[in-house]
């Protein structure tokens, strides 16, 4: 996620999580061309694929209007023209408010009609509301070229994501979700990125306001503006059970692509539609058939899955069903969630929404997100226009207004309150300036300055003791029409008077803003009211503020025309059809007139559909265009049974094939799979379960990425944090070589086989960037303790890129011999990692996935042998070693003599400088060996026997010097071989006394009656007397020592000096020597100051660590503890590449703190969570860190203070992208802990990291 959207609401950190990956080739003839720069079609964007640089520019007559569609009707009385602009205000002596316009009804538009809000809710429409008992004394609001109609129900978006710009792609298209999400079939992957602002939401929802919408499907709420229709808390005033959204119903959050089966998904339960108004899952986003399958695992046409089809489940996106898939959908009362921008940007296809309505199916409209699909419901619909033609206008411009309206109502299980502008129904309203676009056009073709008022009806709110919103609430429009109904001023009162320090400082409830010319007004301050965190005063933010804070850094609130780069609704797929209509192919699908069997519908056959248009009944008439797609040469249509969706005389249940026609039940094997839809007819594998196969049939690409597969009597060679690898012994019958007899098994977090095991694998086929590998894999025991096999002997350049074996012996167990390092540092490719990685003798990269070889090599280091199992990842193989035991060391070479700067005494003989001063070697000696340590300047320093001598087993040798005279600087060279290092060395003279350099407090602040602890620092170490350093204090102190003893070669000590009881302000304490003097200050005061708390998760040497690496000014000492619910806690690979990684934090290889165990549900398990155990003083404060989860990880995240209650909480799908919390809180201070929970809607076995926390003053 990654890309989030439809695919996470969520590349290329190749270590742990994310890897559950399975591929579906079927049918998939694309080019897998790598993305350019760009698919959007902004005007300076050049796409040979696509026919139109503008979405605005529609390729047919939109004008066309469909017989379905009803002539509008009228009332008789007119409505007065206004003085100026589109409507006038007549205010009244009641609560009650009367619009007159032309209103737009179920039946169709009604001319010169009127609309009557008592309370928020209609309860008239029609001719003769103004007569009303309730209408007299009302408001009125009188639109004579006003179009009245019901405000936009976006029906599918990702909210959280919103203030994302559109992702390019260039020409490449997808075949799946998890293709552009993860970069399954070696797709590029593409990235999204979650809101950072935490009023991120807010911004995509006043952006929907403004664009006509009140309520959203969106995965996430924001206080006011938008209704969310999914979120029981976020209904804005109205009771009613709230919608089901679920972005992965079958628990595939990590990729899983499976093309046939239903045993490898996590499915929902049948009573998912149960107790919601409606269940709405995202199902079929794709072309080929692990979309497809996703549907018949969710629809009971498969044994092993569950039908949670029915009247109130809407499936979002449908792209990959059959003609008989839509039957049993529009059969069992379910709904289409139709996203055409985003299918058409990322498939170049969408759902076949013509079928969808014609079978009687409802739709819904919905914008998905800003990276690939609408910004506003308005955009959405010109995407819709666009699809109409290149249907032959099927639809009526009433029929897409209804899909962004009371369709959207009706799918979502709202139809009974919202939707429609009837009596009973909230006042949801929308009024379009109709003055050069009238009826149904002045919806389609307007535009956020068309927009006349948007008001969201229900319950007034009552707050103070005061009722307010009787008429409605305004959200946004022209200034008379917000004014004459925004009647909640805002209470300063009970506003935070630090932030709002007098009434006048506050915003007005409803600000003016500039909209393409024109002046409206939108709500911000009024709908953004909140309490401040941990209290009960109130906030809110102006929209100044709110514009100066997203615009930065989001994507367009509003734009008056085409919106920048937006994608493009002209379908295109590389080397199939360009959507140009043209002479010879006027529908633009890419199949000649005189071959097409829709030649004026768009209908190409998708990967899933083979070579042929989908033709279901077989007469020539494809579906799409077919009047009765399930009956010949007919107009006289039948209905489809959905109990026997194939019509081959067999139930569903009864079928052994129930989507592929079968009359004679054909079963070879007899296990219940027919033969015509068996993967392996031959071999019994009843219910989906794995096929037989070798591990040479699936790495030579025999067997296809996707099927389940089970291989027998492999041994285990190598256990990584997520995975193993098994191969073939030479000693099984089916033996036929080391080539292409090895396997990469990936299994997350589960428990794993031991090395040297026999076992027995199942799992899925699937291809990880190039990786031929199993994923939702198992394992039984064999045989334990067979041993692993000897490792065959390879050079590394027939292994590495571009080696003659380098694909054959992928996952191989192997040895490489008599190497030299050749670069410790190699450039990774854009998004990888390479901490830890290193190249010897033929460009091979030995890799630290499973064991990071330490002290780490330099360049020119030989190494006998190097044994590990080869892996193929970022496009090249790399040598993962398992251990030490699997590195053999060459003879060492000189690798230091450190430390580069030391100390001795003039005097001093056959003595060791401070600190001492050794020669290193790269290893460990393999013989006796003399390293030769020259003196720069031998009448001030001479190396005792002129060198230095290592005996065998020896790493380290410490050299003794003779310190003859002073001198500042001498440089000491060490040599062997043509291996040349220094160091250098001050003589001081034998009378020379050390200066404090520093006086320096552990920190800046104390609380009186605490001792302040001082570092004391000397410019160079004490005498062999050793010295001391007299100690003064001036300022708040009650003690202090007088001096402070160094020993010998000492530089460093601490002191504390006591502070009073109730004195504060500056205490300076002074060391002084003969040499001269240093002072350090500290503040006294009577509140206990501001803390830094910093955890790395990792020392200098880069050890994984659980200790702050910071812990400044705390009250007490800080801990990191795991809940007791976190299971299988471990340390993995951090993320040094992070954007708010401490300074603090350098070593080379970050660790983080990881494990699993997260709950499933909507609510955390009170055990389950990272905690930061801090004692500090009160106040603001800036808090970061960052978590990145597996690809079956949690989704959900909550930090909450045990003291101040909840600080954030938020969601993620991106399985390959570090999540950053960056913000400001307020801690009441003392004893508290800092938990960070987690915890999902679907199956969590994966893990969850987390790195980089920092604790600090906010100033």
């Amino acid at each position: 996620m990654s890309f989030g959207a439809c695919g996470d609401d969520g590349g290329g950190t190749d270590t742990t999580g994310g890897d559950t990956l399975v591929a579906d080739t079927s049918g998939d003839a694309v080019d897998d061309t790598a993305a350019a720069d760009s698919l959007i079609t902004d005007s300076s964007v050049t796409d040979s694929l696509v026919g139109d640089t503008g979405g605005d520019t529609l390729t047919g007559d939109t004008s066309v209007t469909d017989t379905s569609q009803p002539p509008p009707t009228g009332c008789e009385d007119p409505i007065p023209t206004p003085a100026s602009g589109v409507c006038s205000v007549t205010a009244g002596s009641t609560d009650a408010l009367l619009i007159r316009g032309d209103i737009v009804m179920p039946t169709g538009i009604q001319e010169r009609g009127s609309v009557l809000i008592v309370n928020g809710f209609i309860t008239c429409s029609g001719c003769d509301c103004p007569t009303e008992a309730a209408a007299q004394g009302a408001t009125v609001i009188a639109c004579p070229h006003g179009v009245i109609a019901p405000g936009f129900i976006n029906a599918h978006d990702h909210i959280t994501y919103t203030q994302m710009s559109p992702v390019a792609h260039g020409t490449t298209r997808y075949n799946h979700r998890h293709e552009w999400r993860t970069g399954a079939n070696g797709k590029p992957k593409l990235s999204s990125k979650s809101n950072t602002n935490s009023l991120g939401d807010a911004w995509g929802e006043a952006r929907q306001v403004m664009g006509g919408a009140t309520s959203l499907f969106g995965s996430g709420s924001e206080r006011g503006f938008l209704r969310n229709l999914d979120k029981p808390n976020a209904l804005e005033r109205i009771s009613h059970l709230d919608a089901t959204y679920d972005t992965f119903p079958l628990g595939d959050s990590g990729g899983t692509i499976v093309s046939s089966g239903c045993s490898n998904y996590n499915l929902p339960g049948v009573g998912e539609t149960q107790g919601t108004a409606a269940y709405a899952p995202h199902v079929a986003e794709g072309v080929i058939g692990g979309a497809r399958n996703e549907y018949v695992c969710m629809s009971g046409q498969d044994s092993g899955g569950v039908d949670v089809l029915g009247e109130n489940s809407a499936y979002i996106h449908s792209v990959g069903l059959t003609s008989a898939d839509i039957a049993l959908m529009a059969g069992e009362g379910g709904s289409l969630i139709w996203s055409p921008r985003s299918n058409t940007d990322l498939y170049g296809f969408t759902a076949s929404a013509p079928i969808f309505d014609r079978l009687g199916a409802r739709i819904a409209l919905g914008t998905d997100w800003t990276a690939s699909g609408s910004v506003t419901m308005g955009r959405e619909l010109r995407c819709a226009e666009e699809w109409n033609v290149y249907w032959n206008n099927y639809f009526s411009d009433k029929q897409l207004v209804d899909m962004a309206t009371y369709g959207a109502a009706d799918a979502l299980g709202f139809g009974d309150i919202i939707g429609s502008l009837t009596a009973g129904k909230a006042a949801d309203i929308t009024i379009w300036d109709g003055t050069t676009n009238t009826g149904y056009r002045a919806i389609l073709d307007g535009n956020v300055d068309d927009v006349l008022l948007v008001l969201r009806g229900g319950t007034p709110l009552t707050y103070g003791g005061n009722t307010y919103f009787r008429r409605g609430t305004p959200l946004y429009g022209e200034p008379a029409l917000v004014d004459a109904l925004s009647d909640r001023p805002l209470d300063w009162s009970k506003y935070d008077h630090v932030l709002w320090p007098s009434a006048a400082s506050l915003p007005a409830p409803c600000e003016e803003v500039d909209v393409c010319g024109a002046t409206k007004k939108l709500c911000v301050a009024e709908q953004l009211e909140t309490t401040v965190s941990g209290g009960s005063a109130l906030t809110t933010t102006s929209l100044a503020q709110f514009r100066a804070d997203l615009e930065p850094t989001s994507y367009g609130l509003f734009f008056c025309d085409t919106p920048t780069n937006e994608p493009s609704c002209v379908p295109a797929r590389p080397g199939e059809f360009t959507g140009a209509m043209v002479a010879g192919d006027m529908d633009g699908d890419g199949v000649a007139d005189a071959d097409d069997d829709c030649p004026s519908y768009f209908n190409p056959p998708r990967p899933m559909d083979g070579t042929s248009q989908p033709d279901v009944d077989g007469d020539g008439v494809g579906d799409v265009c077919d009047p009765c797609p399930f009956d010949a040469n007919t107009t006289a249509c039948t209905s489809v049974d959905p109990d026997d969706i194939d019509g081959d005389g067999y139930l569903n249940p009864n079928d052994n094939c129930p989507a592929i026609p079968n009359e004679d039940q054909a079963d070879g094997d007899e296990d219940g799979v027919g033969d015509l839809c068996d993967k392996c007819p031959e071999d019994p594998n009843p219910n989906g379960a794995p096929c037989p196969a070798s591990i040479y049939d699936v790495k030579k690409r025999v067997t296809a990425i996707g099927d389940a597969v089970s291989i027998k009597g492999v041994v285990v060679t190598a256990l990584a944090s997520n995975a193993y690898t098994v191969q073939l012994p030479a000693s099984d019958l089916k033996y036929d070589g080391a080539a292409y007899s090895a396997l990469y098994v990936f299994n997350g977090s589960d428990p794993k086989p031991a090395i040297g095991d026999k076992v027995d694998v199942s799992g899925v086929v699937s291809d990880y960037f190039g990786e031929v590998e199993l994923t939702s894999s198992s394992w039984t025991i064999v045989t334990s303790g067979v041993g692993a096999p000897a490792p065959l002997v390879v050079t590394p350049a027939e292994v590495a890129v571009g080696g003659a074996n380098a694909d054959a012996y992928e996952a191989l167990l192997v040895k490489v011999q008599n190497v030299s390092v050749l670069n410790i540092a190699p450039t990774g490719q854009t998004g990888e990692t390479v901490a830890g990685e290193f190249l010897v003798t033929g460009d091979l990269s030995v890799d630290d996935q499973i064991f990071l070889v330490s002290p780490f090599p330099v360049v020119g280091q030989t190494y006998t042998a190097i044994t590990g199992v080869l892996r193929f990842t970022w496009n090249r193989n790399k040598l993962l070693p398992r251990s030490a035991a699997d590195f053999v060391e060459g003879t060492p070479i000189l690798l230091a003599a450190e430390p580069a700067q030391s100390w001795i005494y003039q005097g001093q003989s056959s003595a060791m400088t401070t600190p001492p001063l050794n020669v290193v070697l790269t290893g460990e000696a393999l013989a006796a060996m003399t390293v030769g340590v020259t003196s720069g300047n031998t009448s001030a320093l001479t190396v005792v026997g002129g060198g230095v001598n290592f005996v065998i087993g020896d790493r380290t040798k410490p050299v003794l010097l003779n310190a003859l005279a002073a001198n500042a600087d001498v440089t000491l060279t060490a040599t062997l071989d043509d291996v040349t290092v220094t160091a250098h060395v001050t003589v001081l003279a034998a009378a020379h006394v050390p200066t404090p350099a520093s006086v320096v407090p552990a920190s800046s602040v104390v609380t009186h009656g605490d001792a302040a602890t001082f570092t004391v620092t000397l410019d160079t170490p004490a005498p062999p007397a050793g010295l001391t350093v007299g100690l003064a204090a001036t300022g708040p102190h009650t003690t202090v020592p007088a001096s402070l003893a160094f020993a010998a070669g000492e530089m460093v000590k601490t002191v504390d000096v006591g502070t009073p009881s109730d004195g504060v302000g500056t205490l300076t304490l002074t060391a002084t020597t003969s040499a001269g003097s240093a002072n350090g200050s500290v503040e006294v005061s009577d509140a206990p100051p501001r803390a830094t708390v910093i955890w790395c998760f990792e020392n200098a040497a880069g050890t994984f660590i659980t200790t702050p690496t910071v812990d400044q000014d705390s009250l007490a000492a800080s801990t990191f503890v795991y809940g007791s619910g976190v299971a299988n806690q471990a340390n993995v690979s951090g993320n040094s590449a992070s954007t708010v990684r401490p300074a603090e934090c350098t070593a080379a290889t970050s660790k983080a703190a990881t494990g699993t165990g997260w709950p499933t549900g909507t609510a955390r398990g009170e055990n389950n969570y990272y905690g930061f155990i801090l004692d500090v003083g009160p106040g603001v404060y800036h808090l970061s860190f960052e978590v990145l989860r597996s690809g079956t990880g949690p989704t959900s995240f909550e930090v909450v203070s045990t003291v101040d209650g909840m600080l954030k909480s938020w969601t993620i799908g991106d399985v390959s992208t570090w999540s950053v919390f960056d913000q400001d809180v307020t801690l009441t201070g003392g004893p508290d802990q800092i938990r960070f929970y987690a915890y999902a809607s679907e199956g969590t076995a994966g893990t969850l990291r987390i790195d980089n926390f920092a604790l600090r003053p906010a100033n």
